[in-house]
């Protein structure tokens, strides 16, 4: 089992490209940390969104999914669709906070 893994996620998330995402997520059900990176993401729609509700499924036990780089209209998906609940969004507020402190010390 691997300690950790970073999945960075670039581009739109469709039904077109939902093999290839299905395949990618499956690298993490092993690891005990997951961490996806949506820093590079434009788009997912629904068929992406059942993937990484299928990830979370898959890993059995305490075993958080943490995200980050999430844009405010996805993070608003996730937040509409009730997923934010399934996971670890620590390191985007972590990372807002770190954003903010250094803007105000500017």
């Amino acid at each position: 089992m691997s300690p950790r893994i970073l999945i960075r996620l670039e581009g739109e998330f469709n039904v077109a490209v939902a093999g290839e995402l299905e395949f990618t997520l499956r690298e993490a059900d092993s690891a005990l940390d997951v961490i996806l990176d949506f820093s590079q993401t434009t788009h997912l729609d629904a068929s992406a969104l059942d993937y990484f509700v299928e990830l979370y499924r898959r890993r059995s036990g305490p075993r958080p999914i943490y995200v980050m780089g999430v844009r405010p209209h996805l993070r608003r998906l996730f937040t509409s669709t009730g997923l934010e609940k399934l996971f670890d969004f620590s390191m985007v507020h972590a990372a807002e906070s770190m954003l903010s402190m250094a803007n105000s010390n500017a």
